[in-house]
């Protein structure tokens, strides 16, 4: 139990590999121990998991999900809440490592497992509805996308407060994918609220505020107003790159935009940077 409380302790202060060890000990313990049932040995199995895919080894988290899935559904059968947490963390890898199709069936079995135990506006039923708009996304459908959000944002409302970040979350996935799908004109105003919002929230320096400025600028770029969209993208890159976010996005807009304009040389050091994240 102590080496398990050490590892939450570190895995909520966002060191997971600090945490690591202690659930790997834990783990170990459980193993050897005659008395540790297989639904604890999950459980630690589950926290090495989610430690593995926060530091990006997803074949090892996967390994681990795998194994809780298979405990919990033996059990606890199909339809118990914790074999269903385990089916979540499985199509977040599957997300994760790419198999798009397999995550989105998941994610629509866990939507209809929620609104049928949990009811129709429990937040999870956004929530997971919002994982399923995630994997749309990611999927190049970004029609398939945008009911996605406009789902769970229908939840979200009933559900949440008004000023939830759930809901700026899903707004912003939703102005991002009208935009994807050729309708920049209609994300825009969506985009500009979301951008507010977190300005006012988050401040001007977090990396969600620069994430929501490089997206308004995909959106400006798209339709065709050039000169408006760079200083979002531009600051929006720097702020996200300051605050240690996610610069991959962001990145690849402002290519484009050099790209579009015929500046090859602006361009080019945001290619190696790109190189870089993607070697790495």
């Amino acid at each position: 139990a102590i080496l398990l409380e050490q590892g939450r302790v570190d895995q909520d202060r966002g060191q997971p590999a600090e945490a690591e060890p202690f659930f790997r000990r834990a783990l170990a313990l459980q193993r050897s121990a005659p008395d540790a049932g297989p639904l604890r040995v999950a459980t630690t199995r589950e926290m090495l998991g989610v430690s593995l895919r926060q530091q990006d080894d997803l074949a090892g988290a996967e390994e681990q999900f795998d194994e809780v899935y298979r405990i919990r559904q033996d059990a606890l059968g199909d339809d118990h809440v914790y074999t269903v947490t385990a089916r979540f963390h499985l199509a977040t890898l599957a997300r994760d490592r790419g198999r798009l199709d397999e995550a989105a069936e998941t994610f629509r079995w866990i939507v209809a497992w929620d609104r049928e135990h949990l009811g129709e506006t429990h937040p999870y039923v956004g929530f997971n509805l919002h994982q399923l708009g995630i994997t749309h996304g990611q999927a190049s459908r970004p029609d398939s996308a945008v009911a996605a959000y406009r789902e769970a944002l229908g939840v979200f409302r009933t559900a949440l407060p008004a000023d939830h970040p759930a809901i700026q979350d899903a707004l912003s996935g939703l102005g991002y994918e009208l935009t994807r799908s050729g309708r920049a004109r209609e994300g825009e105003p969506i985009l500009r609220r979301v951008l507010a919002s977190r300005r006012d929230a988050l401040g001007p320096d977090a990396w969600q505020t620069g994430v929501s400025q490089s997206a308004l600028g995909e959106c400006l770029m798209r339709q065709g107003r050039l000169a408006e969209a760079e200083p979002l993208l531009v600051d929006g890159y720097r702020t996200i790159r300051a605050a240690s976010g996610p610069e991959a996005a962001a990145l690849r807009r402002l290519v484009e935009l050099y790209e579009v304009t015929d500046r090859d040389a602006r361009a080019e050091p945001h290619r190696r940077r790109l190189a870089e994240l993607d070697e790495g």
